[in-house]
């Protein structure tokens, strides 16, 4: 089975960061796997082929989420875009939005379909997130006191 690696670099207020191989992504902020406000937590998941009724193309769809249902790739530009699935863009940028400052997902239309079209003749893949450096999952130890 092909296997993808999704690493995600940053989270914070404006969305969950991460690049798979030369897209994009933009998920949810990191809320301990609330469903419709957090990203999914760093693991090894199977994406199965489905079909995405909102957006009326095929995409895939992460299968045995913890706590959760129809994690799919679509196109997205800010977070909010999103109710726990993955955007895929071209690149990062900032927007302004009502005099608020994002981070969103360039050319998410485009880069979906050159998703898909990458992906074409798969009907399924492992994908493995992993965050690079430290994991907001994994809450830090309170710093030990000196000896």
């Amino acid at each position: 089975m092909t296997r993808r690696d999704l690493l995600r670099f940053d989270t914070g207020d404006h969305g969950t960061l991460g690049r798979l191989g030369k897209w994009r992504i933009l998920e949810r902020p990191w809320r301990d796997n609330r469903p419709f406000i957090s990203c999914v937590p760093a693991r090894l998941y199977v994406c199965k082929r489905v079909f995405f009724e909102k957006g009326g193309y095929e995409t895939f769809e992460l299968q045995d989420v913890p706590d959760r249902s129809e994690i799919k790739f679509h196109s997205a530009a800010i977070f909010t875009d999103l109710e726990g699935c993955l955007g895929v863009g071209r690149g990062f940028a900032p927007f302004l939005i009502n005099g608020h400052p994002w981070v969103g997902i360039t050319y998410g239309h485009e880069a979906i379909r050159g998703f898909l079209a990458e992906m074409d003749g798969i009907d399924t893949f492992e994908l493995d997130i992993q965050w690079v450096g430290e994991s907001p999952e994994t809450p830090l130890a309170p710093p030990q006191k000196a000896a």
